[in-house]
């Protein structure tokens, strides 16, 4: 319960709130300090994040986006201390729709999320190594998929907690392998050697 220190300047055990109060909870636009060192500045109703709001964490990661209940839900984006940035849909304080995470490095993610984690069809860019297009599984590549190397190879096949399984693997030479795979390991197939 808020103990009122002046006209909407409210203390709440250790955290202070600035702004507006409505049956004794924040209401409407106000400023939550957390005696941690996390910060919220929006809109409250009944006491809880609802509508539009900033959140800005102490280690000064932040979330900006849209809150209903406490909880981030709608369009946001977050941005990591490091430079990592993700901005999509979120369903209950979790990632949950479409959304692209992209790194500081220029490394980046683009596709769908459900609870949290990847989900359903992505495309993953990691500029030095691969281009990858196809589904994921609890954020690990899982079925159908293609992937485009930095050398010029290129695998057309199907993925399993995050590894090629099965599919054809083009060499830039022209050659190529069709077969089984652990990791990037060819197993039982067939080969063709251009040349």
């Amino acid at each position: 319960k808020f103990e009122m220190l002046n006209s909407n300047f409210y203390k709440e055990g250790g955290n202070l709130y600035f702004g507006n109060v409505k049956n004794g909870k924040a209401d409407g636009f106000g400023v939550y300090n957390y005696n941690s060192g996390n910060r919220y500045i929006g809109s409250f109703k009944n006491g809880l994040f609802n509508g539009h709001g900033i959140f800005i964490y102490k280690d000064e990661d932040r979330f900006e986006g849209e809150y209903l209940n406490g909880k981030q839900n709608g369009h946001g984006i977050f941005i990591y201390k490091d430079g990592d940035r993700f901005e999509g849909e979120y369903l209950n304080g979790k990632r949950n729709g479409f959304g692209i995470y992209i790194h500081k490095n220029g490394d980046r993610f683009e596709g769908e999320y459900l609870n949290g984690e990847r989900n359903g069809f992505g495309i993953s860019v990691f500029q030095s190594i691969y281009r990858f297009e196809g589904n994921y599984l609890n954020s690990a590549w899982n079925g159908p998929c293609m992937i485009e190397f930095a050398n010029g190879d290129r695998f057309v096949g199907t993925a399993n907690d995050g590894h090629i399984t099965h599919g054809i693997y083009y060499y830039k030479s022209g050659s190529f392998f069709k077969g089984s795979f652990v990791g990037k390991q060819r197993m039982e197939g067939f080969s063709w050697v251009n040349g």
